[in-house]
C-alpha cells in the first residue's frame, strides 16, 4: 500500500488546522476599547469591519470595537448625520479622530468639525 497519498491528505489536514487556528482571532486577544480605556487623541486613518468587528486603525495602534455601538448625542445632529442616517459607529466612515477619558461608558469621535458619542457595547449589545 502507498502511504504518500496518507501522508499528503494528513499534512494538508494539519496545514488546514493551523491557518483556521491561527487567524480565529480572540477577544481577549484584541485591544477592546472599554470603560478602563483612556485614548488622548487617536487619528483613526482607515477602520477594517470583520464579523459584527470595527478594526479602527490608528498609527500608535489599533482599537476595536463592535459595530453596533450606538449613537448617542442627545444635542442638534449636523445634516450630514441625517442625511446618512448615522445610527451606529459602523456608519461612519474614516478617517476621523476618537478619544476617551478613563471610567466612561461612550467614546467620542471627532468628524467633518462635529463631536459624536457613541455609546460602548459588549458583545451581547449591552455594557
Amino acid at each position: 500500500m502507498n502511504k504518500k497519498p496518507i501522508e499528503n491528505l494528513i499534512k494538508c489536514f494539519t496545514v488546514a488546522f493551523f491557518i483556521l487556528f491561527v487567524s480565529c482571532k480572540k477577544k481577549n486577544n484584541l485591544n477592546f476599547i472599554e470603560n478602563n480605556t483612556t485614548i488622548d487623541s487617536g487619528f483613526v486613518r482607515r477602520v477594517e469591519k470583520n464579523r459584527g468587528i470595527l478594526t479602527l486603525k490608528n498609527f500608535a495602534g489599533d482599537y476595536y470595537v463592535y459595530s453596533w455601538c450606538p449613537l448617542i448625542q442627545n444635542k442638534s445632529l449636523p445634516s450630514w448625520i441625517k442625511e446618512k442616517e448615522v445610527r451606529e459607529i459602523s456608519d461612519i466612515d474614516a478617517p476621523y479622530k476618537i478619544f476617551k477619558m478613563k471610567n466612561e461608558n461612550f467614546f467620542s469621535i471627532i468628524k467633518n468639525a462635529d463631536t459624536l458619542k457613541f455609546k460602548i457595547e459588549d458583545d451581547k449589545g449591552s455594557n
